[in-house]
């Protein structure tokens, strides 16, 4: 991850979910729900240590998984690479432009999904105070921006290389 703004949003993002753990982490009780279904009501139980570790391996997975991806593309050949119009976008003078393009987009895709992951872990973190944990309905809409989001950087991408220029 070579570009600072990511590095600087990836930061705040890791600091916010340690600041919120360190807050409420004392708050909660010993038996937390870690899973909800579709209306929103608990129906897994775990250990509140048990969150915490599977809520940051989650993120550590996360971060490992996009970087392997991000090497992975700097390495892989041509034919290995999906992309539209790609002789001209994988031509020798423009590879390298490309695959810096396709890296900042990567980029935000994983800032994108370890925030959306923080406030999940927000929103499960504020459920198991109340005396019958419940996410609320912000959790669908939030999942709607992230998924939104994620559809529309993909078009974005698609819409930028399905075209070559004049």
């Amino acid at each position: 991850m070579k570009n600072s703004a990511f590095k600087i949003a990836l930061f705040l993002v890791i600091a916010f979910m340690i600041g919120d753990t360190i807050h409420f982490y004392p708050l909660l009780p010993d038996r937390v729900a870690v899973h909800f279904n579709t209306g929103g009501t608990a129906n897994g139980w775990a250990g509140k240590s048990a969150f915490l570790y599977f809520g940051f391996g989650s993120v550590i997975l996360i971060l490992l998984v996009f970087r392997g991806l991000l090497i992975l593309l700097k390495k892989s050949p041509d034919s290995m690479i999906n992309l539209p119009r790609k002789e001209y976008w994988l031509s020798k003078e423009r590879r390298a432009s490309t695959i810096k393009t396709l890296s900042t987009y990567i980029e935000g895709i994983l800032v994108l999904t370890i925030l959306f992951l923080a406030a999940l872990i927000h929103y499960a973190y504020k459920a198991n105070l109340l005396p019958v944990p419940k996410l609320g309905n912000s959790f669908w809409l939030l999942f709607a921006v992230y998924f939104i989001t994620v559809i529309a950087i993909t078009l974005q991408l698609y819409i930028k290389f399905g075209r070559t220029p004049n």
